[in-house]
């Protein structure tokens, strides 16, 4: 009988630990070098914080996408919004996937800052897009020419 009180903990241990390096994995795959800073797409940011359990509701009208979180541990909640016209401030409306998807564009940075300010431990510390650090990129947020 001790010796199976002695072996459950460590299955526990090890089970957690799976979890843990699952999402790490996934994270590593996912992520892309950007002039020698690591990076990743928001579609990515979002299904690792969805893998930890964590909800994220997407909301969006003309111009405006809102993206937002509650933890699942805490409950923590935040919205992050943005809007053609933070696009327009940022210079982001000159490039041309931006021209041809400017609503997925606004969801995906719209996600991305959500993740980076609510979810920063799911992204072990990976918390720009491609975009974000200059890559061009496709409507999905992927990387073009890398």
């Amino acid at each position: 009988m001790s010796d199976l009180q002695n072996i459950e903990p460590q299955v526990m241990t090890r089970t957690s630990i799976n979890t843990d390096e699952r999402r790490y994995a996934l994270m590593k795959q996912q992520a892309h070098i950007i002039k020698g800073k690591p990076s990743m797409t928001s579609a990515s940011m979002l299904g690792l914080a969805r893998s930890a359990g964590h909800s994220i509701i997407l909301e969006e009208e003309e111009g405006i996408a809102k993206a937002i979180g509650t933890r699942a541990d805490k409950g923590d909640t935040y919205t992050s919004v943005f809007t053609i016209e933070d696009a327009r401030l940022a210079g982001l409306l000159k490039n041309t996937t931006w021209k041809q998807y400017p609503a997925n564009m606004l969801r995906w940075r719209a996600v991305s800052n959500l993740c980076r300010f609510l979810f920063t431990d799911m992204s072990h510390g990976v918390l720009y897009t491609p975009e974000e650090l200059g890559a061009s990129v496709d409507d999905s947020e992927n990387p073009i020419g890398f």
